[in-house]
């Protein structure tokens, strides 16, 4: 009857008796187990470290989310608080790590919680890695989404995002030469080129985009797509105040 409790919970039984009665008590037994039994079903499919695997495992049962809805009103609800609802829009934080549609069942994983480097190596592990537009940093956070005739029926998992995760910005992948020159050209002159000015006045201006590329390749990919996304946001601005002008 112990098998799936640690030592400390084994203690407290002769208080949950005096507590609750024998019906109560074996019926949170049994969801205790329950819930530690889902998290070894599922915890095989979702992209952990080591360390991640042992942070979920000495959570406590009551961090975690089991929730069952007879309302879709009530389920929609509650899955759009989480950002569950899943959208085909490429900045999506959530991925499906699993999924059975005879069983109706989706599993979901932050995208700041999964470490490329640990994903089966294939024909295809150049494609994914190029659809990696998160940091990783060691999220925990995932969701078992159970369906019934297409109608959502229950939800577990571990719905809180680190603090890390929730400063994380999408960006994009390096490989689109026209992003490239956009984001160099952002970065030279509105950064780079007035240092340049002040610290190499004679030389020339060949010398000085050699020197701002040397430097450019040597940015992190994070640091690069921020001059990216800069530059995009501040073209739009300007079509925007053009359209409106005419």
């Amino acid at each position: 009857m112990y098998g799936m409790f640690g030592m400390n919970e084994i203690l407290l039984f002769p208080y949950l008796k005096q507590k609750f009665n024998t019906k109560k008590l074996s019926l949170l037994i049994n969801n205790h187990r329950d819930l530690q039994s889902k998290m070894l079903k599922i915890s095989s499919h979702l992209i952990l470290t080591q360390k991640q695997k042992e942070q979920l495992c000495s959570l406590p049962v009551s961090r975690f989310t089991d929730r069952k809805w007879e309302s879709q009103n009530d389920a929609t609800s509650f899955l759009k608080v989480h950002n569950l609802i899943l959208e085909n829009k490429p900045e999506r934080k959530w991925k499906v790590r699993y999924s059975n549609k005879a069983k109706g069942i989706c599993l979901l994983q932050c995208c700041c919680g999964s470490d490329a480097s640990l994903r089966p190596k294939n024909g295809n592990s150049k494609a994914r890695k190029s659809r990696q537009i998160y940091k990783f940093v060691g999220c925990l956070a995932f969701a078992r989404i159970k369906k019934y005739k297409n109608n959502c029926i229950n939800i577990f998992g571990y719905l809180t995002h680190s603090e890390d995760c929730q400063r994380q910005l999408p960006f994009r992948p390096l490989n689109e030469t026209i992003n490239w020159q956009y984001g160099f050209s952002t970065y030279y002159h509105s950064f780079y080129k007035k240092i340049l000015d002040e610290e190499f006045p004679n030389i020339s201006q060949q010398e000085r985009v050699a020197k701002a590329n040397e430097l450019w390749n040597s940015l992190s990919d994070e640091l690069r797509t921020s001059f990216i996304q800069y530059d995009e946001v501040k073209r739009l601005l300007e079509d925007n105040h053009l359209n409106i002008t005419q």
